[in-house]
């Protein structure tokens, strides 16, 4: 199951992996070694959990998908 959901940028993807569950991917990067893959968002109840792939034990919550794409898009916090 892929749907793209409102991407911030013509090479962003937003891809449902389930009903609350996405990978989020910026095609523009480098595609070797799974550059493009930026991380994972899950939804629980009304949070939204985004998991950067530079810091996989970090999590950071958001109160929409769109604000938890765009944190990705930044990059893993420091």
């Amino acid at each position: 199951m892929s749907l793209t959901v409102r991407p911030t940028t013509s090479t962003l993807e937003v891809a449902a992996l389930s009903p609350n569950s996405w990978r989020v991917s910026d095609h523009s990067r480098e595609p070797r070694d799974g550059l493009t893959l930026l991380g994972f968002v899950e939804r629980f109840g009304m949070v939204y959990e985004a998991t950067a792939i530079g810091a996989p034990l970090t999590r950071s919550y958001f109160g929409s998908l769109d604000d938890a794409v765009q944190a990705l898009t930044l990059g893993p916090p420091a």
